[in-house]
């Protein structure tokens, strides 16, 4: 088992590469269970039988397992550490998503779909803890930034990589690779993930003293204006991504190829974006940098409402100006994302009210995407 060692962990000096790639891919595992099975929905309705529009349903047990999930995620993290509670949670998300794939009852799926978002909530909110453990203020919003790079990029790539799992096999391998890819995650933990939280750090469970953090976290002005920055940013995401394979398929009459790369030039902007915001977090004010993020994702929006009233007859100028206002969007967002989490992180915060407005941060956007 990993020690902690300060040689490979500083405050302020960041992660090696490799445990950043993988603690990005830890915290996509939320969003690859939210969005890969999205093209699988009409299978899906149809292989358990729970009527049209049942597949919604599931959608939201998972958002409800995940906001639920990630309130106990950091008081368990501060008194057993990150490690166990972060492999745990995945070991669940595992069990159930295998489970997921198996059963053949409708509500026996949302159960699962329930307790594997549960489980997977450690990947949402401990990942973001280690982050506070070993950087904070601009250095915490730099690493931030990096792992927001994956976490943001998957949404977008896996209703593509569900539409090509679905031309080999049919829906229930996509909870199958996502078993897989837990376990990856877990054996990757397991020999490169150190502790962070030293002992003498953790902290004992105490509901009403949590209860009471909650209260205070709440109600201050900075946690509630990045919560709902994130929580409505979110939301826009999810309901593109819900309604993107009616919208291009079937109204701009896209090809299957053709969604597919419009997903992926998506992505490449958020990666832009969130690669612009790296190298400025360092000469640029992070509310500056917040500020000119959310300007620029407006004009992104506003440009998307101009576009969808434009011409129906103009199809390729729809297309190509769909392409260039959502490539806008997706920037800004990967510009301002990792700030609204980087305010949380800030070194006057005390760290145990970080770590439960992360975990607010996220269960608020949950909450909202419901």
């Amino acid at each position: 088992m990993p020690r902690f060692s300060p040689a490979a962990f500083v405050p302020g000096t960041g992660f090696t590469p490799w445990l950043i790639v993988l603690l990005g891919l830890v915290t996509a595992i939320g969003p690859v269970a939210t969005d890969m099975y999205l093209p699988a929905f009409p299978e899906v309705e149809q292989d358990l039988g729970g009527g049209k529009g049942s597949a919604q349903f599931t959608l939201a047990a998972w958002f409800l397992g995940l906001a639920l999930g990630q309130f106990s995620q950091g008081p368990l993290s501060d008194r057993f550490g990150r490690r166990m509670p972060l492999m745990l949670g995945l070991l669940i998300f595992a069990i159930a998503s295998a489970g997921c794939a198996i059963v053949q009852d409708y509500h026996l799926f949302c159960v699962c779909r329930f307790v594997a978002a549960v489980g997977g909530s450690a990947s949402a909110v401990i990942p973001r803890a280690i982050v506070r453990d070993v950087a904070t203020g601009k250095k915490g919003a730099k690493l931030m930034s990096q792992l927001t790079l994956v976490f943001g990029v998957m949404p977008v790539l896996a209703p593509s990589f569900g539409s090509l799992v679905l031309q080999f096999g049919n829906w229930r391998w996509i909870f199958w690779i996502g078993t897989l890819y837990a376990l990856a995650a877990i054996v990757g933990l397991f020999f490169s993930l150190p502790d962070t939280l030293r002992p003498e750090r953790r902290v004992a469970l105490s509901p009403v003293k949590i209860l009471a953090r909650y209260i205070t976290i709440s109600q201050e002005p900075l946690f509630l204006s990045n919560a709902l920055i994130a929580t409505f940013s979110t939301f826009v995401m999810f309901a593109y991504l819900g309604s993107a394979p009616v919208l291009f398929e079937q109204v701009l009459h896209f090809t299957p190829g053709q969604f597919g790369a419009f997903f992926g030039v998506n992505a490449a902007a958020f990666i832009l974006g969130t690669q612009i915001n790296g190298r400025l977090v360092h000469r640029v004010a992070m509310p500056v940098l917040l500020e000119t993020g959310l300007f620029w994702a407006l004009a992104g929006c506003r440009g998307t409402v101009y576009s969808a009233g434009s011409d129906r007859h103009c199809r390729r100028t729809s297309r190509s100006s769909d392409l260039c206002v959502d490539c806008q969007h997706y920037r800004s967002v990967g510009l301002y994302w990792a700030e609204c989490y980087g305010d949380v992180l800030l070194p006057s915060r005390p760290a145990r009210w970080q770590r439960i407005g992360s975990a607010g941060n996220h269960a608020v956007r949950n909450w909202f995407s419901e």
